[in-house]
């Protein structure tokens, strides 16, 4: 994960690149997402890929990390409707294809992997932080009697 200069171009194929791998990776899977590819796919030289991204690695985990959306997200309606709703989000995401190749990846690399690990903690601590803070919010406005979310762990 290199950084890009100020330059406009090199900004544009940037976000270009990390585009295509991402449509790659929903499409294909992690075997798919090559400098060629990638290149191939957003239009630009595929030296300048890996100006970008020395190296197949760095290039895949930019695109699982640009792609890894939070697993839950609440706000102040009632929890348990937003837990329904939620959990029935999940599950359409999950029947989908490309998120079961993100979230298999992510987790298949992060045990040899600094960075997959990293976007794996980053997915799964977030959610665990949001559901910790919607259940003490549940806690205070009378939705759980106090102690239920230490059950729910």
């Amino acid at each position: 994960m290199l950084r890009t200069n100020d330059d406009p171009r090199a900004l544009r194929s940037r976000a270009a690149a990390l585009a295509a791998a991402t449509e790659l990776l929903v499409e294909g899977g992690p075997e798919n997402v090559t400098h060629a590819t990638v290149a191939k796919r957003a239009g630009i030289g595929r030296a300048t890929v890996y100006r970008h991204w020395p190296d197949q690695q760095a290039l895949l985990l930019d695109a699982l990390a640009g792609d890894v959306r939070p697993l839950l997200a609440f706000d102040d309606s009632p929890v348990r409707d937003q837990l329904v709703s939620q959990a029935e989000q999940m599950a359409h995401r999950l029947n989908q294809p490309s998120a079961v190749s993100i979230l298999a990846t992510v987790i298949q690399r992060a045990e040899r992997d600094e960075d997959a690990r990293r976007i794996r903690e980053e997915m799964f601590g977030r959610a665990d932080e949001d559901l910790t803070r919607a259940l003490a919010a549940a806690v205070e406005r009378g939705e759980l009697r106090p102690g239920a979310q230490e059950h729910a762990r």
